[in-house]
């Protein structure tokens, strides 16, 4: 079974903080950039060879990332998500378009 975890990072120059750098200041200065403890998963949390770890700029998985892609390059069309922040990036899930 394929594993992504994702982690909820912007690059350190700030071109891809989009309106979280407005409305977050935190965000904006640089809380989760790249490198930052902030934006690292979990010391405990296990990733096996094999699993993906994708940085994601906004809530959503979907937005501004390889992660449709990297599904279908796989051929995975469903999928389980799960998270600790369940009110905020697992309600953002998108639909996935269909395959043209």
């Amino acid at each position: 079974m394929l594993v992504v975890h994702t982690a909820h990072v912007t690059r350190p120059d700030g071109s891809n903080v989009g309106v979280m750098g407005e409305i977050i200041p935190p965000v904006r200065d640089g809380i989760i950039n790249r490198g930052s403890p902030s934006s690292a998963l979990h010391p405990r949390l296990e990733v096996l060879a094999g699993d993906i770890v994708l940085e994601k700029p906004r809530f959503g998985a979907f937005h501004g990332t390889d992660l449709e892609l990297i599904l279908r390059a796989r051929g995975i069309d469903s999928f389980i998500l799960t998270g600790i922040a369940t009110n905020v990036c697992v309600e953002m899930i998108e639909k996935l378009p269909a395959a043209a």
